[in-house]
C-alpha cells in the first residue's frame, strides 16, 4: 500500500484493516460467543469496518486496472 494514500483519522484504511484482523482473531477464540452482548458489539464493529474496507478495495482495484490500461496504451 502506498503511504501517501492514507490520510489518517477515519480514512486510515490500514488501521481499519489492523483492527478488523484483531477483531476476527477475537471472534475465533474459544468462549467468545458465550458473552452475547460483547459478541454482538464486536460483530457490529466488524460489519462497520468491512463497509469501509470492501468498497475501498474495489475502488482501488478499478484504479489499478485503469492505470495498467493506461500503461498499455502509452
Amino acid at each position: 500500500m502506498k503511504d501517501w494514500w492514507s490520510c489518517g483519522g477515519i480514512f486510515d484504511v490500514d488501521a481499519k484493516r489492523l483492527r478488523l484482523t484483531e477483531l476476527e482473531a477475537q471472534m475465533s477464540e474459544a468462549g467468545f460467543w458465550s458473552n452475547q452482548e460483547r459478541a454482538q458489539g464486536v460483530v457490529q464493529e466488524v460489519k462497520g469496518l468491512k463497509s469501509w474496507i470492501e468498497p475501498y478495495d474495489a475502488l482501488l482495484g478499478r484504479v489499478d486496472g485503469a492505470l495498467d490500461l493506461e500503461e498499455m496504451l502509452v
